[in-house]
């Protein structure tokens, strides 16, 4: 579980070197506006740009579909002042064949029938200072090859918050999703998915799901008030998470089942209606030095052939606290 805990964080953390510099933008090449700028449109001016250029994007709100086939920085005047709406399609379509990186910041954009922000292909995205809502499907979806940053963003009021699928690698960082219709954040089929310092909240199904073979690293995050759990693992998934607090979720704060691989170090999961930690199927979880306090259905519920094992956990407060789970001696420590 140690080799296993160490290569997946060496593998996400590869993949978003290319995200860890800050964006720096460049001279504005372009200026959109409503009235009396180089462009009107949007679109007309993505069109047009070089690649590269950066588009400054002032107070307004544009209704057309966005479709970025190249490498260009779109920086609008703040999220509070420009609002991109969809005319058919989804708002932001990015989907180039070759290689192209793409920076948008300062906008809200809202979705309708389809994604708020779609991304596929080669495209490398970072959306920085972002709003995305009311999309009936995914605020973003990415299916790799593609990867994206969010940072200092919020999406909320969506069928899904974030959808990663294919090969996608994808970091959340500083960012809320909060308020979706079903699940806050969504991983599938492959996709790589780092989530730091992030709120994830008050989603109607579950917060974080992660499927098939996916693989996912959650630190010093808050999870909580879902209508379901706070993060479910299932299938062959395999999620790292550090330093996190879950809690206040109406089923489990964490569930995993089939053949899940979880590894926790220095987590909270407290007041979950249901249970702390789920483990069914032939899921393997590992614990370290996490607490789990005041859930009413218990510490650690386990059935099948599921694995938990673990040094150095607190108990506190739980109506019942291990079923079908019989603890080693070192799992435990005296709580603080």
């Amino acid at each position: 579980m140690v080799l296993f805990s160490c290569k997946i964080f060496l593998i996400l953390s590869a993949c978003f070197v290319w995200a860890q510099e800050a964006i720096a933008w460049k001279n504005i090449d372009i200026v959109v506006c409503p009235n009396g700028c180089d462009f009107t449109s949007l679109q007309d001016a993505i069109a047009l740009a070089p690649p590269g250029a950066t588009i400054l994007v002032k107070a307004g709100t544009y209704t057309e579909d966005l479709i970025i086939l190249k490498s260009v920085n779109l920086l609008g005047e703040g999220a509070d002042r420009v609002v991109l709406r969809p005319a058919l399609g989804p708002t932001v379509n990015i989907w180039p064949v070759e290689k192209v990186e793409v920076r948008i910041a300062g906008f809200k954009i809202m979705g309708q029938e389809q994604s708020g922000v779609e991304i596929t292909g080669n495209a490398h995205v970072v959306l920085k200072d972002v709003e995305i809502t009311g999309s009936q499907t995914a605020g973003i979806y990415i299916n790799g090859p593609a990867s994206a940053v969010l940072e200092d963003s919020k999406v909320y009021h969506n069928y899904v918050g974030v959808s990663a699928a294919g090969s996608a690698h994808v970091e959340i960082r500083d960012s809320a999703v909060y308020k979706n219709e079903f699940n806050g954040i969504e991983v599938a089929d492959s996709a790589q998915v780092e989530i730091s310092a992030a709120q994830i909240f008050l989603n109607k199904t579950s917060g974080i799901t992660a499927t098939d073979s996916t693989q996912v690293l959650l630190k010093k995050s808050f999870v909580y008030g879902h209508g379901a759990h706070g993060v479910e693992v299932i299938d062959s998934a395999r999620v790292i998470g550090e330093d996190n607090r879950i809690y206040s979720n109406l089923f489990a704060g964490l569930r995993a089942e089939d053949t899940a691989h979880v590894v926790l170090r220095g987590n909270g999961f407290f007041s979950n209606a249901t249970v702390g930690i789920l483990a069914g199927g032939s899921a393997e979880l590992k614990l370290s030095q996490c607490w789990i306090s005041d859930n009413s259905g218990g510490l650690i519920r386990v059935s099948e052939e599921a694995a938990v094992m673990g040094v150095d956990n607190w108990v506190k407060h739980n109506t019942m606290d291990f079923i079908n789970f019989d603890p080693p001696s070192n799992f435990l420590r005296e709580g603080p």
